[in-house]
């Protein structure tokens, strides 16, 4: 299994050393001006090399075949393909050396669908199907996916599966920056299962109404630079003797660098469960849920908790979110420095981010509709306690941190 995901992976580099001299070889240049014109005449007729732009809007289902090796579909960023066969893909692919970009990509079930074995490059284009699936990489297949807006497909913006391996971001390990898909408003956002694997870096992936990514069915990720936001389950969901690498313990390139939330999602930040693994660093991955992890007793965290403070590096980390959370940062775990807490109001509830690295933790004190948060070393032993008052009796309510007299 690992012999075939790494021949996959270095095809890949290949193909991405092909697609960079591929502009150089101009060994053809078709036009097909839609509606009018047949674009799937012109794959056709295509030879190894050709280019064809498109443009308008061409109303078809196309098929790049196993004989159409190295073409490109260039639709200049205004053109548009809008799928007719409702139960099949706009552009489905089964040659090597594909090359998509600038094309609004609609109707049909699937968007792209690459398979068989078939690779591709897709770049720059607005992925959003009458059906259920953005982009779609199975059956020994391979795509990098780059520079995309893939949106609004009911079960998953994009999609690995079966053996296939995809570069989601960047097209090859030497990138300094990302290319980053915008992944948003889908079922999942990025799915990636039975035993493919994915590399995932310098993305927006926010407000897909399930998980952000999830990695099932011993498959792997590695998943890196992301701002991972606002998913109504969880921000990354690993399981099935699947595991995920959230960029590495050490190292500023966007390779390593882990992922961040701004605004929580639904769920957890990352949820491990069914022999699943996480290695990396947690990064400001965070939910609603009281902690931003949630690991069952058959899963492994290896994780580095999120640690603030770099000198001079500012920093952004999603802690709260609900209409009634209150700030009350405070010493809470005494190491002389400010923890990250909201109190919830409507429940009561007290949420601590520990700066010293400890696990984020809840805790309920109050719940009144008349308390209010009044944190403070009230014992004197340099902790911030936990403590309401309660304006209805004026009583005050205080957890010491260290045991009294």
């Amino acid at each position: 299994m690992e012999k075939k995901k790494t021949k996959l992976l270095c095809d890949f580099i290949v193909f991405g050393a092909f697609l960079l001299l591929l502009p150089s070889v101009g060994l053809g240049q078709t036009t097909v001006n839609c509606p009018g014109d047949n674009l799937q005449t012109a794959i056709n007729n295509a030879v190894f090399g050709t280019t064809i732009s498109v443009n308008g809007t061409c109303n078809e289902s196309i098929v790049i075949g196993f004989d159409k090796t190295g073409i490109t579909l260039d639709g200049g960023g205004a053109a548009t393909i809008n799928g007719t066969d409702p139960i099949e893909a706009t552009i489905r692919v089964y040659s090597r050396l594909a090359s998509i970009k600038g094309l609004n990509i609609t109707g049909s079930f699937y968007g792209i669908l690459v398979e068989k074995g078939g690779n591709a490059a897709i770049d720059g284009n607005n992925v959003h199907p009458s059906g259920g699936m953005g982009i779609v990489i199975v059956r020994n297949s391979y795509a990098t996916i780059t520079n995309n807006t893939i949106h609004n497909n009911s079960f998953a913006g994009i999609v690995i599966s079966e053996h296939a391996a995809a570069a989601i971001g960047f097209l090859a390990p030497s990138d300094a920056a990302a290319k980053p898909n915008n992944i948003d408003s889908n079922g999942t956002g990025i799915f990636v299962s039975n035993n493919s694997s994915a590399r995932i870096v310098g993305n927006t992936i926010s407000n897909n109404t399930g998980n952000g990514i999830q990695v099932a069915e011993v498959s792997h990720a590695r998943i890196s630079s992301n701002v991972i936001n606002g998913n109504g389950q969880n921000g990354i969901f690993v399981t099935q003797n699947s595991g995920v690498n959230l960029g590495n313990d050490t190292g500023s390139t966007i390779y390593d660098l882990p992922n961040s939330t701004t605004v929580n999602n639904g769920g957890y930040g990352l949820k491990c469960t069914t022999g699943g693994y996480a290695d990396g660093r947690l990064g400001t991955l965070n939910g609603t849920s009281p902690n931003p992890t949630s690991f069952t007793s058959n899963c492994i965290n290896s994780l580095i908790p999120f640690t603030a403070g770099v000198p001079g590096v500012p920093y952004g980390v999603g802690w709260g979110g609900h209409d009634s959370d209150k700030p009350v940062a405070g010493d809470f775990d005494g190491d002389g420095k400010t923890d990250i807490a909201v109190y919830r109001e409507s429940t009561g509830a007290w949420y601590v981010m520990p700066s010293g690295g400890g696990t984020p933790y809840g805790l309920g004190w109050g719940g009144d509709l008349t308390d209010k948060p009044v944190p403070g070393d009230y014992d004197g032993d340099g902790i911030t306690d936990i403590a309401v008052y309660r304006t209805s009796t004026g009583a005050w309510y205080i957890i010491p941190s260290s045991p009294g007299p």
